[in-house]
């Protein structure tokens, strides 16, 4: 593949940030209700320039001794809006519950910038952590990234790129690997290539992310679909669906994961049942179970490489 340039039970204020999801189309949850009260460590730290703009991350310290595993968080919003402070109780909690040091990014946003920007901005996120990592007592080779919606997909893809790709030809950290260890994706559409799985207004938004329609531009869609850069050397991945998603349907997940099992590559799914996009209409009890899987798989794997 040529290099691309452009190319541990959740509590329940954890619980009640799912439920608070709603059915917003590629949406971002809202701030949780009920989190903790603490934030970031650093807020709006620069970790690039693109276009004139600051690309800004906010930065969630362990307070305990040792090196330890980063997760990048990557917003939903549908490429197109949301904001890194949706994540802020959800990074809280696994930075002083599980040990995990968190970084979450805001990236820029279509329509203004199209892909593969947010790509280049993800990719460039990871650079910045992995050049920081002695300033923040983190270990470069244990990097994850955690996303839903649109952050899920945009997750998808530093796992399945090549350490090399998406470069910014600014970036003074672009000769380190832009690719994660490992990724938790919930309901991220993996094949921009089958859009007709995809409602009108999906695919609409999908579009604006593109920049041109899949007629007019299918090698972009292409090139913009995780699915289609699956190689043995993928990173593994869990996957949480909804199985009434209409907006980003099942079908998705499920085949990233037969992609991922035919190269070797460990993949779960987790299947929560009559789960709309954001897991409205869902059992609380089920979609805290998933959430607790997700931290608990999350943290088996960072740990395990220590």
């Amino acid at each position: 593949m040529p290099r691309r340039m452009f190319r541990l039970v959740p509590p329940l204020w954890l619980i009640l940030t799912v439920l608070a999801a709603g059915c917003h189309i590629f949406a971002q949850p809202p701030p949780p209700t009920g989190a903790p009260a603490s934030g970031p460590s650093e807020n709006d730290v620069v970790y690039g320039v693109a276009a004139g703009e600051k690309l800004l991350m906010d930065i969630y310290r362990c307070d305990t001794p040792g090196l330890h595993p980063a997760l990048v968080m990557i917003h939903g919003g549908g490429w197109r809006s949301g904001d890194k402070a949706g994540d802020r109780g959800t990074a809280v909690n696994l930075s002083t519950k599980a040990g995990i040091t968190c970084f979450s990014l805001n990236y820029r946003l279509a329509p203004k910038y199209q892909f593969p920007a947010q790509v280049l901005d993800c990719a460039r996120a990871v650079r910045w952590v992995r050049a920081h990592a002695k300033d923040y007592a983190v270990d470069p080779g244990r990097i994850a990234a955690w996303g839903g919606s649109a952050g899920g997909h945009l997750s998808l893809m530093l796992g399945v790129m090549k350490p090399d790709d998406y470069p910014s030809p600014d970036d003074p950290n672009r000769a380190l690997s832009a690719k994660v260890q490992y990724v938790v994706d919930f309901f991220g559409p993996s094949d921009l290539t089958g859009a007709a799985q995809f409602s009108p207004l999906a695919i609409q938004i999908a579009q604006g992310f593109i920049g041109a329609s899949r007629t007019d531009a299918p090698d972009k869609w292409g090139e913009a679909s995780p699915i289609t850069h699956v190689t043995k050397d993928a990173a593994p991945v869990l996957f949480i669906h909804g199985d009434k998603d209409s907006l980003v349907p099942l079908p998705q997940s499920e085949t990233m994961k037969a992609a991922l099992d035919k190269v070797g590559v460990e993949a779960e799914l987790i299947v929560v049942r009559n789960g709309e996009h954001g897991f409205g209409g869902a059992d609380p009890q089920e979609v805290g179970k998933a959430y607790a899987r997700a931290v608990e798989w999350l943290t088996q794997h960072l740990k395990s490489q220590a």
